[in-house]
């Protein structure tokens, strides 16, 4: 399906609303924490907070304010990335209390608050060609809501005896502690319409692959080609109707849009008693056949735009938080790191260094790189000092890290103002904020938080 490219005149009867969730104590523990990123939308991606990307998205499809909703914390961090990273989005921020979830949040809306709005979660990444194709959809259906769904690109056939290559932390202490969420997401495959949706937070093994999938058959009578798809990911990234601002209002128990509002709404969409409480009368029209058994109605309701070709992922694991680092770096997505780029590389004027960087990588401001250094694939954050004889490859390394000589960070996250001696060697491995190593120190497979 060609892409088609909307002029930005076309949003103007949307308003943006980004909800920043609080991240310290969830799977992106220890990478989000009050002190540093109180939020996965504070986290650097290829030197950059994630949420900059997000602000980048909304100017370049032509809005030109945003409301963001978060803690007093990631309020006063935002303050200080807005003077580092310029937008030229108006920026109206609203406080709400720490632990609220992204449902509560929106209650925070002012109450004239009735325009449709697209409501992002503050860790995603998504071109602008998969946002633009997501609004027409909802526009073509007249939607209530529309749900970004991101289909994983099916697996490279590889050559004989080739091994297909390791995600990162595959099968250490780091994957298990941060296993992903399972979604199943049925789809009527010729309009789109999202008829069942339900989450497995992946807490164990137990059970896998035993979940129970219940469907009415007045459903399927009346959507006879529906999928159910379990290898599908939630982005996050909602396009609202106004009323249903209205729906949270009436509903004290739905905390979180993802795991409680969405899951609601689907299950209500042709309940005509919700329906008549909650829609306009037009709306109402077309949402509700009185025959069950009629040909299904396409506008209306719920829907689900499905992505694989551009790009999009969330940031909400270690993992997953590596793989858009490497993927902005590697220029997979529309999106560019602010260094400017030189050899497949993107390399700050300002970095002082004695050897060659390796491509796919991303060097920022004030770093200086010793003798003999070898740095591939990886990201290094501002005003690090980096040895002689250091071997970086496939990794994360934060703002203010001193590595000394003779260290080997291999596939690992260094967050930022740690210090490691001499001669360490760090493999798969995440490294907590302000840790200093001494000489030697061996971490492999592990959080290292203290």
């Amino acid at each position: 399906m060609a892409a088609a490219i909307l002029s930005p005149s076309r949003v103007s009867e949307f308003r943006a609303v980004i909800v920043l969730e609080d991240g310290g104590g969830g799977r992106l523990f220890p990478l989000c924490s009050q002190s540093s990123a109180p939020t996965s939308g504070h986290l650097p991606v290829a030197n950059r907070p994630l949420i900059s990307y997000q602000f980048e998205l909304l100017e370049d499809v032509g809005f030109s304010e945003v409301i963001i909703v978060c803690t007093k914390a990631a309020s006063s961090a935002l303050s200080v990335l807005s003077q580092m990273y310029p937008t030229k989005l108006k920026c109206n921020v609203i406080e709400a209390d720490d632990g609220m979830g992204t449902a509560e949040a929106l209650l925070r809306l002012p109450k004239d608050f009735r325009e449709p709005f697209i409501l992002l979660g503050g860790d995603a990444l998504i071109d602008e060609t998969c946002f633009h194709r997501m609004v027409d959809l909802h526009r073509s259906r007249e939607a209530a809501l529309t749900v970004l769904v991101r289909c994983p690109p099916k697996p490279t056939v590889l050559k004989k005896g080739a091994k297909p290559a390791s995600l990162p932390f595959e099968k250490t202490k780091v994957s298990k502690r941060s296993s992903e969420t399972t979604y199943y997401i049925g789809v009527d495959n010729t309009h789109r319409r999202l008829l069942h949706y339900n989450i497995d937070m992946g807490v164990g093994d137990a059970g896998a692959g035993d979940e129970v999938i219940r469907v009415k058959k007045s459903l399927l009578r009346r959507f006879p080609n529906v999928t159910i798809h379990n290898h599908m990911e939630d982005l996050h990234v909602y396009i609202c109707a106004p009323w249903i601002i209205d729906v949270l209002a009436s509903h004290g128990n739905l905390q979180s849009f993802q795991d409680d509002l969405v899951p609601y709404l689907v299950k209500r969409q042709f309940r005509r008693k919700f329906l008549e409480k909650f829609t306009p009368p037009t709306e109402e029209a077309i949402l509700v056949s009185k025959n069950s058994h009629s040909a299904p109605n396409l506008t209306g309701g719920c829907f689900a735009w499905i992505e694989s070709e551009s790009y999009c992922r969330r940031v909400t694991t270690p993992q997953s938080y590596m793989i858009v680092n490497q993927d902005v770096a590697a220029s997979r997505t529309s999106f560019l790191p602010m260094e400017p780029e030189e050899r497949r590389n993107f390399v700050h004027p300002s970095v002082k260094t004695e050897t060659q960087i390796g491509p796919n990588s991303v060097v920022s401001e004030g770093v200086t790189i010793g003798a003999n250094t070898s740095i591939k694939n990886s990201t290094i954050g501002q005003h690090c000092q980096i040895g002689n004889k250091v071997r970086i490859i496939n990794s994360l390394i934060m703002d203010h890290v001193h590595v000394a000589d003779g260290t080997t960070i291999l596939g690992s996250i260094v967050c930022s103002n740690t210090i490691i001696a001499e001669r360490c060697n760090i493999s798969h491995s995440v490294v907590n904020y302000a840790l200093q190593l001494s000489e030697k120190t061996q971490v492999t497979d592990d959080l290292k938080l203290a």
